[in-house]
């Protein structure tokens, strides 16, 4: 990794993905991320939201300098709804994602969403240490209280 970062620059790092988990300052590096993402736009920080993007092809902002890959995450009491970024309560107590990412936007003033909550991400499955809690709009039919009452969270460390 640091031969990729010093040969391309910061920018290059979103092609790899991290094990978030297993960083020893996760919170660090997403801190890290969105001050990456805002000096290559030169956006405000504060001007900034996270996303967090559950495809698991490359298609979903590989190649976009705003998002960076997430791999070895699990999702408690939820999947994602068929081919968007929604969610859905599940039977499974856990599902295991293969890799997700990072993605930090600008905010959208007058931005009208559906149904959305607001998830933690866990450092893991003792659910002490919340990294970050990230905004997920809900699949149609499902209420938030489901999800709460789920305990539904992401884990970055299985």
């Amino acid at each position: 990794m640091i031969e990729t970062a010093a040969g391309s620059g910061p920018l290059s790092l979103r092609s790899l993905d991290y094990w978030l988990g297993g960083l020893f300052n996760p919170d660090a590096f997403i801190t890290a991320t969105r001050q990456c993402v805002a000096q290559a736009n030169f956006w405000s920080l504060e001007d900034l939201e996270l996303k967090l993007l559950l495809a698991s092809d490359d298609s979903a902002g590989a190649s976009s300098a705003i998002s960076f890959g997430i791999s070895q995450v699990a999702l408690h009491g939820a999947q994602q709804a068929s081919a968007n970024n929604k969610l859905r309560i599940s039977r499974s107590s856990v599902i295991k994602l293969d890799k997700i990412r990072l993605q930090w936007q600008l905010k959208k003033a007058n931005d009208v969403k559906s149904k959305v909550i607001l998830l933690p991400i866990y450092l893991n499955s003792d659910r002490t240490e919340i990294l970050v809690n990230v905004e997920f709009e809900l699949e149609e039919g499902q209420e938030e209280k489901a999800f709460v009452e789920t305990g539904v969270a992401f884990l970055a460390n299985l």
